[in-house]
């Protein structure tokens, strides 16, 4: 039995990206996103029911410049707690 735990948690770390810093990511809080639209001010961040382990219904998030954080992959990615506040959002170069 104690195999197979470890066993699992080996596989679920292995399915995540291994670069989300800890105190932004217990394991399905971190997702890629698609829709950033760079305004003015910051990031608008649309995500739709599904796209996102922790969206349960169509929801926009933003993001000021500055609060950021580098994404090593270039893709957008965002992670969300559980009562629906932003931790951590990561992006490319701006304008990408």
């Amino acid at each position: 039995m104690r195999a197979l735990i470890i066993l699992l948690m080996m596989c679920s770390s292995a399915l995540s990206h291994d670069w989300y810093p800890v105190g932004c990511c217990s394991g399905k809080d971190c997702a890629p996103v698609k829709n950033v639209i760079e305004s003015k001010n910051g990031y608008v961040i649309t995500v739709k029911k599904g796209e996102h382990p922790m969206v349960y219904y169509d929801r926009e998030f933003f993001v000021p410049y500055g609060k950021e954080d580098f994404s090593p992959d270039g893709q957008y990615h965002l992670c969300i707690s559980m009562t629906g506040e932003v931790l951590c959002f990561f992006a490319g170069a701006k304008g990408s």
